[in-house]
Formats: structure tokens, C-alpha cells, sequence
């Protein structure tokens, strides 16, 4: 595996939330730890000789899937990958010059995010939950009961998402990590 493959894996597995590591706390042992267990499984995932699995990747916006998208598109040609998308953006901005705003941009969001899996072979369509754009924080109950129905229905043997500093440090990407549920509320 090349080093910029490597640094992908890296980032992609120590993105899996701490919950799913077994992980209390975020300090500097847990977070090597995390590194360890990371690149382990990440090495095993990207593997061709892996036996498909389904995963789940949990993002805040349309467009999260690009800090990761050469890892998604060689996962999409092992695994199947199921994305949900916790807000459709329609509090962000619109880069395209024809100003468009809340409904309207996030529609437009949604479409593009759309083509963009398809680009990365990801075969099921993407998953909204159209919780309000920069309000994630204060839906985080409402979107920890939706991920729990989801981790029962679609059973993935490997969730992504953000850790603990969200990447930018959006709000709505840091507080993915704590809306991760706890093994006792999956059945």
C-alpha cells in the first residue's frame, strides 16, 4: 500500500467513533489506541481478499464524502456501503453563483451528492434524514434514535464517521461522535 493509501486508511478507520472502538474517553491513550485498531482494520477492509461487508458511513452534509472519496471508491469495489446524510445542508452556502437558499439549496445538494457516489461506485442511493443544517447539536437524542434504528435494521459490521474533531471542527461534525449510541441500545 502506497504512503498516500496509507494516510487515507488511517484517517478513515481513526474516524470510526470511539463507541465502536470500545473507547470511554478521547485523551492521547485512547486516541493511539484508536490509531492502532484503525490501521489494523483498515488494512483488513482494503484487502481484496476480504469478504464483502455492509458499511455504514454517517455524515453530516452532502459534500463530507469528498475528505475521504479515493477510500470510499476503493471500498465501494469491495463492500457495500450505505451513506447517510444527517442534514441536507440548507444552511450553507451556494458556491454555484445562482444564490440559492434553504429548500432550494439543499435539493440541489442532495442531487449533486447523489451524482457524486455514483462517481465513487457507491451503488445504493445515499440516505437523508433532513435534520436542520447547523442545528445537529441540539437534534442530537432525535438523530442518536435514528442511528440506533438504523444500526438495527441494516446490521453493518463497520460504521464511519467523524471523530472527535469533526475534521474542520464543525459543530455538526464533531457532535456525530456523540451521537453514537452505546452497544446496549442495539439489539
Amino acid at each position: 500500500m502506497n504512503k498516500i493509501a496509507q494516510i487515507a486508511v488511517a484517517w478513515l478507520v481513526a474516524a470510526i467513533t470511539a463507541a465502536c472502538c470500545g473507547c470511554k474517553s478521547l485523551d492521547a491513550k485512547n486516541v493511539a489506541a484508536m490509531s492502532n485498531k484503525a490501521t489494523t482494520l483498515a488494512e483488513r477492509m482494503l484487502s481484496p481478499e476480504t469478504k464483502p461487508q455492509d458499511i455504514l458511513l454517517v455524515l453530516a452534509h452532502p459534500d463530507d464524502e469528498t475528505w475521504l472519496s479515493g477510500t470510499l471508491a476503493r471500498l465501494a469495489q469491495l463492500h457495500r456501503i450505505n451513506v447517510v446524510y444527517v442534514s441536507s445542508g440548507d444552511a450553507g452556502s451556494d458556491r454555484s453563483g445562482r444564490e440559492l437558499l434553504g429548500q432550494t439549496l439543499a435539493q440541489e445538494r442532495e442531487a449533486e451528492v447523489t451524482a457524486a457516489l455514483k462517481v465513487l461506485s457507491v451503488k445504493a442511493a445515499p440516505i437523508f434524514w433532513r435534520f436542520p443544517d447547523t442545528q445537529l447539536v441540539s437534534n442530537s437524542s432525535a438523530i442518536t434514535n435514528k442511528l440506533v434504528t438504523t444500526l438495527n435494521t441494516q446490521n453493518p459490521q463497520l460504521v464511519i464517521s467523524f471523530g472527535s474533531d469533526g475534521v474542520t471542527g464543525h459543530p455538526d461534525h464533531t457532535c456525530l461522535l456523540y451521537t453514537s449510541p452505546s452497544p446496549r441500545d442495539l439489539s
